[in-house]
């Protein structure tokens, strides 16, 4: 249920920006890098980018060193990224306070600046540059390495990615708080990293860029003190988007009834004992979680290294506290079916015989 037009739209611009970065802005990039480092020199050897910023890739030229320091400035798109300096703000907050209180591995962080103090035009992040590949970039074609045994136990590979992925899960859970926001770095007024921010659910920034007015239910500087208001808030965005987009991702009149129509059975009936069990009263006024909000198994959020070691959690954006019932790990990280890892070896195998298929048919 994407603006098609829009999306088209943020690409063009997207490949304008990044072009522009090469052109006009490596140097400045090199030299902000260089300033963190103690003035040694460096040079940009990639640039890489997801749906909302782009990645600036920089090594350092040291002649002395045995392997090399590499690290990444990370740019919000601008025009694909509403509220930027928010965003920085809240990012920068919660992967010192996530760094703190954990033993995640996250990039460390060396510089950041808002958009209106930055020395090269753009707010940005300085990191480290952690080599690593998300699972589905792995090579999944030996389904017994990443299945289970015929005893039912899990082959030592899936082990190994299930115990750290539990791990995560867990010191993420145990990080309480008493409303429901994102966190913000520390004030004159206010020490600490707190929750300052709203909650910002990715999906409000998509429906921002396609001017549907989300900030209604997640107003800017407010934060919520009970589940009930965070979920309400959260059925009335999917119901803003069914109402005001142009583009339902239907093909037809009727597929758009069924789909308003299941909609309106679901808000009428289930709707309300839905939201009455998520936050039930033992659980309403929290304490409320920290959730990452975008840390889907077969994404780039998870780096891995060649042996398995979950080497980063990245792109910590849109991460925010929610209630308790609102923080669930995937159900077969305790055994049940279906097993996304079996899943992507599964897909490649049969991807990799379908296109054997089709070259042999050609021939």
């Amino acid at each position: 249920m994407r603006n098609e037009t829009i999306e088209s739209q943020i690409k063009r611009a997207r490949e304008a920006f990044i072009q522009d970065i090469w052109d006009t802005k490596g140097q400045a990039i090199c030299d902000l890098a260089s300033s963190y480092y103690g003035g040694m020199p460096c040079h940009i050897f990639t640039i890489t980018h997801g749906s909302f910023n782009i990645c600036v890739c920089v090594q350092f030229d040291d002649p002395l060193g045995t392997s090399p320091c590499r690290w990444v400035i990370r740019i919000p798109f601008p025009g694909r990224v509403p509220w930027i300096d928010e965003k920085i703000d809240s990012e920068v907050a919660t992967m010192k306070y996530v760094a703190e209180k954990t033993t995640i591995p996250i990039p460390k962080v060396h510089a950041w600046s808002y958009e209106a103090e930055s020395p090269i035009g753009h707010a940005f992040i300085m990191m480290d540059y952690i080599q690593g590949v998300p699972l589905s970039a792995m090579n999944f074609k030996m389904t017994e390495k990443w299945g289970h045994t015929r005893d039912g136990g899990r082959m030592p590979a899936l082990t190994r990615v299930h115990d750290q992925l539990a791990d995560l899960f867990i010191q993420l859970r145990s990080l309480e708080f008493s409303e429901i926001g994102a966190l913000g770095m520390p004030t004159p007024e206010s020490p600490g990293i707190t929750i300052r921010h709203r909650p910002l659910p990715v999906e409000v920034a998509l429906q921002e860029i396609e001017h549907l007015n989300p900030t209604v239910f997640f107003p800017e500087k407010t934060t919520f003190k009970t589940g009930h208001e965070y979920i309400n808030a959260l059925i009335k965005l999917g119901r803003n988007r069914l109402f005001k987009t142009k583009n339902l991702g239907v093909d037809s009149r009727e597929a758009a009834s069924e789909v308003i129509y299941a909609y309106h059975e679901f808000y009428a009936d289930q709707g309300p004992r839905w939201v009455r069990k998520l936050c039930s009263i033992d659980i309403d006024k929290g304490p409320f979680v920290l959730m990452h909000g975008d840390m889907a198994l077969h994404g780039s959020n998870l780096l891995w290294d060649e042996k398995l070691n979950l080497v980063a959690v990245i792109d910590w954006e849109w991460c925010h506290t929610v209630p308790v019932s609102c923080f669930i790990p995937p159900a077969w990280l305790t055994g049940f079916f279906p097993n996304p890892i079996r899943q992507m070896c599964l897909f490649r195998i049969s991807h990799r015989s379908e296109m054997i298929g089709l070259c042999l048919g050609d021939c």
